[in-house]
């Protein structure tokens, strides 16, 4: 598994990117805990295949899609479980940064 951790200070969003390159789900924790969180839910954007050679076409142009998901965010901390060879963008709203 990788993953990367940015501030928008432009939205006030914590941005996590997380790729999960394993061919088995993974549970995953997120604390947050030196932010606070604005929102209850976090917003979630998934790119995920079965297939790990899959790819899009002109004849086949949905074979990858993203799929857009949130989650509820309790006690500053965010679980989930990570797709097979997925891509995750995890947004979470935060009010001080």
């Amino acid at each position: 598994m990788y993953a990367t951790a940015a501030i928008d200070k432009n939205t006030g969003e914590v941005i996590l990117k997380l790729v999960n390159i394993a061919t088995t789900a993974i549970p995953v924790s997120l604390n947050l805990d030196d932010v606070i969180v604005s929102k209850q839910d976090a917003k979630l954007t998934v790119l995920q295949a079965t297939d790990k050679f899959a790819y899009n076409t002109l004849g086949k142009p949905t074979a990858i899609v993203p799929v857009d998901k949130t989650i509820p965010v309790k006690n500053n901390t965010v679980q989930l479980v990570l797709d097979p060879s997925s891509l995750t963008v995890i947004k979470i709203g935060c009010k001080k940064l």
